[in-house]
């Protein structure tokens, strides 16, 4: 997923703090918030801008452990992880981030879209369970129930799911191109071969890195 993408994603939990290569944000409500909390989180997303993984990690590292219990700061290094090629850690940071924050729902998904494009349909419908076993009311949840038809083999049904989540979503422009794209190449490249689940995980690290 385009970076650009993936920072308004996350804005539904925070509220704006700083300005620069992106929006970066800050949490709302919470008496827990903290200067050097905000700060590492500010220089990891300008890091990850920057394609800088390495110094990324490094605060979101520290970050975390200023705040144990929070999930954001593992959904970060597992979107600065994918960033760099290693899906495999991706996914157990985003695993780690939906222990904590059971409802970030953008963790949900990006861990249910990394799944699908290593060619684990199931495990991405396992984890989509949220969205998927009631009536979609966010657009994260339309498109869920877009790829899911399309896993399927319904391709009117996720053209339907598809163009309203692309209508719900008026937030995130980079997020409803990258999911045109994604919907176009997994159904070009249909299930089941190896070869085919490699092509669709590539295209999915390469739209991380087009920033």
């Amino acid at each position: 997923m385009a970076y650009d993408a993936m920072c308004f994603l996350f804005s539904s939990k925070l509220s704006a703090r700083h300005r620069d290569n992106c929006q970066v944000f800050t949490f709302q409500g919470t008496s827990m918030t903290s200067p050097q909390f905000d700060d590492l989180m500010a220089e990891a997303l300008r890091r990850m801008a920057q394609g800088d993984t390495e110094n990324a990690d490094a605060a979101l590292q520290k970050a975390g452990s200023l705040r144990a219990a929070d999930g954001l700061p593992h959904f970060l290094l597992g979107a600065n992880a994918a960033q760099a090629g290693d899906t495999e850690r991706a996914q157990e940071e985003f695993r780690a981030a939906l222990l904590l924050s059971p409802t970030l729902d953008i963790a949900r998904f990006q861990l249910g879209l990394l799944q699908a494009t290593g060619g684990h349909y199931h495990d991405a419908l396992q984890t989509w369970a949220p969205f998927l076993n009631a009536q979609p009311q966010t657009y994260l949840a339309h498109f869920a129930w877009a790829l899911r038809a399309l896993f399927l083999g319904d391709a009117a049904q996720a053209g339907r799911y598809l163009q309203s989540g692309l209508e719900m979503n008026t937030e995130n422009a980079p997020l409803n191109a990258d999911m045109v794209n994604l919907a176009r190449r997994l159904e070009a490249l249909g299930h089941g071969e190896s070869g085919q689940a490699e092509s669709a995980s590539a295209f999915l690290i390469s739209s991380y890195r087009s920033a």
